[in-house]
């Protein structure tokens, strides 16, 4: 029976009533009767409250049981499913809004179609918890800043759109969407807004105000605005989008004021969307009362903090004014300025969690950590390809190099493989190549010429197909994203290249712009619309044609044969905020040295359903090490939220810190403008974790192997040794570092191939650094005891030990490996194998089951067992012929000898201590 029905909304209501009053779901099941009157119950439900005719008990017991677990699960919501941190103050109890009145209801209703029951979830958690944090009358207190962050094209908006509709249901009447510099996202952001809040419109009346048009004059004594505590005689709330430029934020403030018997009535929601862009303060900070801001940044803050345009009081408060910065990277957001009148999320910061089909950088690009090996869909520009391009762009150089060939006839073979299965959504490529609007008509006019080669495309087209569509499975994907939900339906689409020659052919037989008519409609063709997004692309286009990227309406699709492809040549336009529709492919060759910059360009994370397989990413290896080094950016800042959060600390009292590590040092988390209060320190390796998963054939794994051989004999010879009581080990507690590091580190030999090569120099010469501090001054030493005791290890007279089994990646882009990559070589909870359980209390003793049995958080965690001072060294013994696997790109090891991997643990989060090596803002109280 189908739940969602209209007739089942009686039910829904009369749910949502009871669990908000506090009713158990099996009192739920039993309508509040015992076993013998639930019948009669029932029945009195549908004659009295209009329930289906057709309900009987078990049917009753069936839609309990799918309202509990798929579309509102109201108990769940509880501030343990959330990763944030507030000030510690108390919070609004309010629930989920429901009932056919509800705005939150329609919009949530309205995501059915679009997103999965957890998806929805997700979004409901997030927007409760910020709700609960918001305050409906600040005059008193002072205004409400915060900031939720979320993962790049992770479903923000959507956050967003719901966060509105549930602050509207409890009276919030005005929303204030600051969206970004570039008009063109500014239209994209309120359309999106217009669209999706009118067409879930319900008891609240949606009036989205763009001050153009029919309501350029509209006058803030129109407005329709209950009083706080008076009656509610209006049902009307005001949205406007606003652009980040002087001239609209002085008139929209200026307007806000203009009416004082309404703005005494208006209860405001800031939402700073992309809040990491141009609200930052970019202008040199000094002490508050000489302080010179940018000029947007100072009316925002105006703005955020009750004070008209030009920074006066008003005679007259509004009567809650509450700003939440959203952005995927808030680096510049805790890194710049704290303080009162700054836009510091001084009340809550809040990470949003990821649906599980979202493709962000740990499916993509893999965390050894959890033990996650990326998806395999990264494909290499190669160093003379990128030279190429940079003559290309000076007009130096002609033709395409062959990467961006292979990238292309990817596209092609996707886009004509999705038609021929009925696809019928807007299909894309994304070529970024270069920043200066100037290079991309190079870009351009290239991809043009070589696509009308015919044959040779077809050709070219053949070659990837027969290469590219079995090299990614469905069996790497769950192995890349073991929670992707309802992976046996992910499609592997297995066309003859034959089958899809003739769609190929008919997409490359036109090649034009988007088409503009004398009204300035847009139209779409069958063919390959090339698109070139920046701001002076439409001035070069020929008449009668559109350059820049604007995809069909859904009305448009409905009515078109086939998917429309879109081929897309960009820059900064489509680095930030807009969204490529049905990006199925990348090519991105810009070489970007700033952190927030460079995440905020990947515009390949997101939700790929339906074409999950087919999804390719052209990247050139500086790029990719960046990548990484971002995705461990990313997850270091939610843990560190996450830390905060259990150990009850206030945004304002300590700012979070972003990890400088080696690779991180390569670029700058943040522009220096925008980073002006952090507090740059050395490198910090503290609670983070290093392994080698990449060796070089021949005599080297000899040597490492008699090297740790040597390395037990002398730690037998000086240390007690005991077995690990929770892991298989053998383990020396309390070794002097200086041993550690003299009679293995400075002898066992890392290939130049592991990341750790570059980074162990440094880690050492950080280390000596802390122990000069009194810091890391013993570490612990384990030898891991493998399951395979075939031909057991024994490094020391009387210790035997099982040898690990791995398997090593055989090709990658397609290409056999000349060397080893195990891919991760360290089990997760082997981190806390060196766990002395005789030296815990019975709260540690607790705290340590459930971290074993989780497996999460592992590494911050050896600070509660007493190991907060002792570094780790884990020694694996891999066996040289090991490791079965079924996985076509795995092979068994096939080394001369076994081989010895290590990996090191430093426990830590360095919060508020000497011997941080971070970045953190300096806040005012510091």
């Amino acid at each position: 029976m189908n739940f969602e029905s209209a007739m089942f909304q009686p039910c829904k209501e009369w749910m949502a009533s009871e669990k908000t009053s506090g009713k158990a779901w099996d009192e739920l099941e039993k309508l509040g009767v015992s076993s013998a009157e639930l019948d009669s119950q029932l029945n009195k439900y549908i004659d009295e409250l209009g329930w289906p005719e057709e309900l009987d008990i078990e049917t009753w017991m069936q839609f309990v049981s799918y309202y509990k677990n798929q579309l509102y699960p109201i108990s769940s919501i509880t501030e343990d499913d959330i990763v944030a941190i507030d000030d510690g103050g108390p919070v609004n109890m309010y629930t989920v809004p429901h009932g056919i009145t509800s705005a939150w209801q329609k919009y949530s209703d309205s995501l059915q179609a679009k997103l999965s029951h957890e998806s929805i979830a997700n979004i409901r958690q997030g927007c409760i918890w910020t709700l609960r944090h918001l305050k409906e009358d600040t005059r008193s207190l002072g205004s409400v800043k915060g900031l939720v962050t979320g993962s790049v094209q992770s479903g923000k908006t959507a956050n967003m759109e719901g966060l509105v509709s549930m602050a509207a249901d409890y009276g919030w009447n005005f929303f204030i969407i600051l969206s970004g510099t570039i008009e063109n996202l500014r239209k994209q952001t309120r359309d999106r807004f217009m669209g999706d809040l009118r067409n879930s419109e319900g008891g609240v009346l949606w009036r989205v105000l763009d001050f153009s048009g029919a309501d350029k004059s509209y006058s803030a004594e129109e407005l329709q605005l209950n009083a706080l505590n008076g009656p509610k005689t209006y049902s009307s709330r005001y949205v406007t989008v606003c652009l980040k430029n002087k001239s609209r934020l002085t008139k929209l403030i200026d307007w806000l004021y203009e009416g004082p018997n309404r703005t005494s009535k208006l209860r405001v929601l800031i939402i700073d969307d992309e809040a990491d862009q141009a609200s930052i303060n970019t202008a040199e900070i000094t002490a508050d009362d000489e302080q010179e801001r940018c000029s947007i940044n100072q009316l925002i803050v105006n703005l955020a903090n009750g004070r008209l345009a030009d920074g006066r009081k008003p005679t007259i408060q509004m009567q809650a004014i509450n700003y939440i910065s959203y952005t995927a990277t808030p680096y510049a957001n805790v890194l710049n300025e704290s303080g009162v009148e700054s836009l510091y999320p001084k009340d809550f910061i809040c990470s949003l969690s990821e649906a599980r089909e979202y493709f962000g950088p740990t499916v993509i690009f893999g965390n050894n950590e959890i033990e996650r090996p990326g998806f395999d869909i990264v494909r290499s520009i190669s160093s003379a390809d990128e030279i190429h391009l940079k003559n290309l762009h000076k007009g130096k150089a002609f033709g395409l190099p062959d990467s961006m060939k292979d990238s292309i006839a990817w596209f092609l073979c996707a886009a004509a493989t999705l038609r021929l299965a009925g696809h019928k959504k807007s299909i894309s490529m994304l070529v970024h190549t270069t920043q200066l609007q100037k290079e991309h008509w190079a870009a351009y006019s290239e991809i043009i010429k070589w696509l009308k080669k015919t044959d040779e495309v077809i050709a070219h087209c053949k070659l990837k197909y027969d290469s590219e569509l079995s090299s990614v499975s469905r069996e790497d994907l769950s192995l890349a994203n073991p929670d992707y939900p309802d992976i046996e339906k992910v499609r592997e689409y297995d066309f003859a290249f034959s089958d899809i020659e003739e769609e190929i052919g008919e997409i490359i037989s036109s090649i034009d712009s988007i088409q503009m008519d004398e009204d300035k409609s847009l139209s779409y063709t069958n063919g390959l619309h090339i698109c070139v997004d920046n701001s002076q692309a439409n001035k070069y286009a020929e008449e009668g044609t559109y350059l820049r990227i604007v995809y069909p309406t859904s009305d448009q699709l409905e009515k078109m044969d086939k998917a429309p492809v879109f081929l897309v040549i960009g820059g900064n336009t489509l680095s930030r905020g807009l969204t490529v529709d049905g990006l199925i492919c990348t090519y991105f060759a810009r070489n970007v040295n700033q952190a927030d910059t460079l995440m905020q360009m990947a515009r390949w994370f997101g939700y790929r359903k339906g074409y999950e397989l087919l999804q390719r990413i052209w990247l050139t290896q500086q790029s990719v090490i960046k990548f990484k080094a971002l995705a461990k950016i990313d997850t270091d800042l939610k843990s560190e939220v996450k830390l905060f959060m259990e150990r009850g600390i206030s945004p304002s009292d300590f700012g979070p810190r972003i990890r400088n590590t080696p690779e991180i040092s390569k670029f700058l988390i943040t522009a220096k403008k925008k980073s002006q209060s952090a507090v740059y320190g050395d490198f910090d390796f503290c609670g983070d974790s290093y392994e080698t998963t990449r060796f070089e054939y021949g005599d080297v794994l000899e040597g490492n192997l008699a090297i740790a051989e040597d390395f037990a004999k002398k730690l037998e010879s000086r240390y007690q040794r005991k077995r690990s009581t929770v892991r298989k080990a053998e383990v020396w507690r309390e070794v002097d570092r200086e041993f550690v590091q003299k009679e293995f580190l400075d002898k066992y030999q890392i290939s130049e191939r592991d990341t750790l090569f570059n980074n162990i120099g440094i880690f050492c010469e950080w280390m000596d650094e802390v122990n000069q501090e009194g810091k890391f001054l013993f570490w612990n030493v384990a030898y891991i005891d493998g399951d395979n005791k075939s031909e057991p290890w024994s490094p020391v007279q009387g210790m035997s030990l099982g040898l690990a089994e791995r398997t090593r990646i055989a090709f990658k882009n397609n290409e056999e490996l000349n060397y080893i990559d195990i891919g991760s070589l360290r089990s997760g909870r082997d981190a806390i194998c060196d766990v002395d359980e005789d030296s815990l209390s019975a709260k540690q003793k607790e705290l340590f089951d459930i971290t074993e049995k989780s497996g999460k958080d592992i590494i911050s965690r050896r600070c509660d067992f007493n190991l907060g001072d002792r570094p780790l060294l884990l020694v694996y013994a891999i066996k040289k012929n090991g490791g079965k696997t079924k996985q076509p790109k795995r092979t068994p090891m096939d080394a001369s000898t076994d081989i010895v991997g290590i990996s090191i643990i430093v426990p830590g989060n360095s919060i508020g201590e000497s011997h941080a090596r971070s970045l953190r803002v300096k806040l005012s109280n510091d």
